[in-house]
């Protein structure tokens, strides 16, 4: 029996994660067209858009699509997600978001 927020359903790992573990390699977008993008649930697909490649870090945006089913039966939302990822990043010790004071004019 399904029950709304039941740890036996708890949500996929992002795309981030899932690479750190070697769980997927992403696929790269280096050219504009229509791509179609399967549900993260059902695949093992991710696109990765590479912002920068100069120095050891790199910064980029990976996507997924993430849609109600299975494991991810309780997300508020279907839809694509797009991670931006930095990795130069200090442990994330600087969040910034939309709507933070000062962004994205403070560095965040």
């Amino acid at each position: 029996m399904y029950i709304p927020g039941n740890a036996d359903f708890p949500g996929h790992l992002s795309p981030w994660h899932k690479v750190l573990v070697e769980w997927m390699e992403t696929k790269p977008l280096t050219s504009s067209g229509i791509y179609t993008l399967k549900a993260a649930e059902l695949s093992e697909e991710a696109y990765r858009i590479d912002l920068t490649s100069e120095g050891p870090f790199a910064e980029y945006l990976l996507i997924e699509n993430r849609q109600p089913l299975e494991f991810d039966i309780d997300i508020w939302a279907a839809g694509l997600v797009i991670y931006h990822v930095d990795d130069a990043a200090d442990l994330q010790k600087a969040l910034g978001y939309p709507g933070q004071p000062g962004w994205p004019e403070n560095g965040k």
